[in-house]
């Protein structure tokens, strides 16, 4: 553009530009515009350098910037110390991602062990639950306990009902080991196998119990209660 001289000073668009580059060069050093460049590449004689895009202090678009040098040892030098800078920066680049890459996996692994942990834990119980029952199923036949007990499955259960005749005599809560020695024997045996939870319940009506009873338990409630301890 247009430079306006004025009291020792100047002035321009050129000017506002040029002074918007000088501090993108070294000390000594010289930068130009792209405009400037193109009207200079063609003299072999002038070595020049591209340092990319800048953005220019009260300039909309970015400029490219070159850099010239004086003769061919201060380009050789500041083309070996580019190099090294652009090595450095490539392998800080490396281990900056490897950093990262193996801070995400950690963290995916930390926030998802307690969901492998349930799901493992799952898996385990869901095979000892299908081992049980089939386990089960075997005893009831060898032991042709079928009118005895009642046996059902469930995603996550095993229901084994025994009616309490097998076990006690009317209106008591004390085992009958004639009837019942067998029978708790073979349950033992399941439940000690079974690596997993195990309830037993007793369920029964909230009735008064029969007059001859009632010295000990007051309704079927509270003999079921005691059937059960």
């Amino acid at each position: 553009g247009d430079v306006i001289e004025k009291d020792s000073d100047i002035f321009g668009d050129g000017v506002n530009v040029a002074s918007r580059i000088e501090p993108l060069a070294d000390k000594g050093g010289i930068c130009i515009s792209n405009e400037v460049y193109r009207s200079i590449s063609a003299q072999k004689d002038i070595l020049t350098a591209s340092l990319g895009e800048y953005e220019l202090k009260n300039i909309v678009e970015k400029w490219h910037i070159f850099r010239v040098f004086l003769d061919k040892d201060e380009y050789q030098s500041w083309a070996e110390k580019s190099f090294s800078q652009k090595k450095i920066f490539e392998r800080k680049s490396k281990t900056l991602k490897r950093v990262v890459f193996t801070l995400f996996f950690l963290v995916i692994i930390l926030v998802n062990i307690p969901l492998i942990k349930a799901s493992y834990l799952g898996y385990i119980q869901s095979n000892n639950i299908n081992d049980l029952y089939e386990n089960i199923q075997v005893v009831i036949k060898i032991n042709r306990l079928n009118e005895n007990v009642s046996l059902k499955k469930t995603k996550d259960d095993i229901y084994l009902s025994i009616p309490t005749s097998g076990f006690f005599n009317s209106g008591s809560a004390t085992l009958d080991t004639n009837k019942s020695t067998q029978v708790l024997i073979i349950i033992t045996e399941l439940i000690n196998s079974f690596d997993g939870f195990v309830e037993i319940n007793g369920n029964t009506d909230n009735m008064t119990a029969p007059k001859r009873f009632k010295l000990k338990y007051r309704n079927n409630f509270e003999l079921s209660g005691a059937r059960v301890a």
